[in-house]
């Protein structure tokens, strides 16, 4: 992982249950780049 880019999703999910059922489900991408790490 070190000294690279990864992408990083996050996400959510509502449900609300009974007579006014619902349910939202949302997430989001992100690009991140880990430092280099030394053996030390």
């Amino acid at each position: 992982m070190s000294g690279r880019w990864h992408e990083v999703l996050t996400g959510v999910a509502l449900v609300r249950g009974g007579e006014l059922a619902r349910q939202t489900v949302a997430y989001e991408k992100t690009e991140v780049r880990f430092a280099q790490m030394t053996e030390t």
